[in-house]
């Protein structure tokens, strides 16, 4: 399983280079990753988690979902991407199917095949961007209609979020060497002016093999987290800079942060697994960071939740069960821990909601081979759907 699901994590630090403002070391976290996972400790949602809801997205002719692999939300919409078919449904906020954003395909205000790779909202213009690899967004009104290509960038943007209106924060996207950002994550105004970035490259490795791989970018409170496996720093973007967030100490070498950086290794089968801890996810609340790290040399997972205020690291190894049942991305991935909440879906968000809120998806494949499992034998009501249902949408609220 090690093997296929780091490849399919492959499509989708404490170097401090471009511009930026510095730390207090109050705001900066270091985690010791190894020390952790070899003395694991129990994580207990309870000690987070307020309140668990459930949104079953409405099923009809006109918008039936395989899978999910974008999904974002505001006080009155929820919009998602169906992986199978490049679709945009939007719902109201209680399930209700609205309609569909656009088509994939090559006319005016069609988005091309295969380019998706996030979406972002602006909810105080009311607007939906459709992020591609390498060319300019599609912008779509709530109401459906294609309003513009935006082109604040020349460069591949895989992700972005607006801090207000002001600025924008937007993360890398990996395509090959010369067709990706110069950068991991950067700071931009509505000018089009880019006023910091960051290059998270060791400045040993040439500029034609260098690929950033499975970028990761989370917002939270009027700042974005963003991190890429060639060091161990994951770096925080505000408006008025970027700085190191946290460090995870993972003590993978020098020659693994070199090699997985470099195209020409991962095109002949990677950089070695063998020894690296690898960060599959994380995200931040006010009281805490998750992260979901993957030890290499079984391709087991753990969860690890780090306190902020007393900076204890907590680990917990995940259900193999759960880990076996979450190949690949989007609703069908739970390897993450126990919901000892309310006994519903093992937990593991990947999307944003408000700065105390995250939401994650599942299909009804996965909840029927969860309860063939012996599992959500207590579940909330508003889980147990049919098999030919379209997913549910989970949003946990924190404390």
């Amino acid at each position: 399983m090690k093997k296929n699901f780091y490849a399919a994590m492959l499509g989708a630090g404490l170097l401090l280079t471009g511009c930026q403002n510095q730390p207090s070391a109050r705001h900066l976290w270091v985690a010791d990753v190894r020390e952790a996972i070899r003395t694991e400790t129990p994580v207990s949602l309870k000690e987070d988690v307020a309140s668990v809801s459930y949104v079953p997205l409405e099923t009809t002719d006109s918008c039936l979902i395989s899978n999910v692999s974008n999904l974002v939300m505001d006080d009155e919409f929820i919009f998602v991407e169906n992986g199978k078919t490049q679709q945009i449904f939007q719902f109201t906020r209680e399930g209700k199917f609205v309609r569909q954003l656009g088509r994939a395909g090559n006319g005016p205000g069609e988005y091309a095949p295969y380019a998706i790779e996030s979406m972002t909202l602006d909810s105080s213009r009311r607007e939906v961007y459709l992020n591609a690899r390498q060319l300019p967004a599609w912008v779509y009104s709530y109401d459906g209609t294609f309003l513009r290509r935006d082109t604040l960038v020349s460069q591949a943007v895989g992700y972005r979020f607006f801090l207000d209106r002001e600025h924008v924060v937007l993360g890398g996207a990996p395509v090959t060497p010369f067709a990706q950002s110069p950068w991991l994550v950067a700071l931009a105004n509505e000018k089009q002016e880019i006023s910091a970035w960051k290059d998270p490259f060791s400045p040993s490795l040439g500029q034609e093999v260098r690929y950033m791989q499975e970028i990761q970018f989370m917002p939270y409170s009027a700042s974005v987290v963003a991190y890429t496996p060639c060091n161990d720093t994951l770096f925080r973007v505000t408006s008025g800079g970027i700085s190191p967030a946290v460090v995870l100490d993972r003590r993978n070498g020098k020659e693994y942060y070199e090699q997985i950086a470099d195209i020409n290794y991962m095109q002949t089968g990677g950089a070695s697994l063998a020894g690296a801890l690898d960060l599959y996810g994380f995200l931040e609340t006010d009281r805490c960071f998750f992260f979901r790290i993957m030890r290499g040399e079984d391709g087991r997972f753990y969860i690890l939740r780090l306190d902020k205020e007393s900076r204890k690291l907590s680990s917990t190894p995940v259900n193999e069960t759960f880990q076996e049942m979450s190949y690949g991305l989007g609703d069908g991935n739970i390897a993450g821990l126990d919901n000892d909440v309310d006994g519903g879906i093992p937990f593991w968000p990947c999307y944003v909601y408000g700065d105390q809120v995250r939401v994650q998806v599942v299909n009804t494949t996965l909840l029927e081979e969860l309860r063939e499992q012996g599992y959500l034998q207590h579940a909330p009501e508003a889980l147990q759907t049919g098999p030919d249902q379209n997913p549910v949408v989970i949003i946990y609220t924190f404390r």
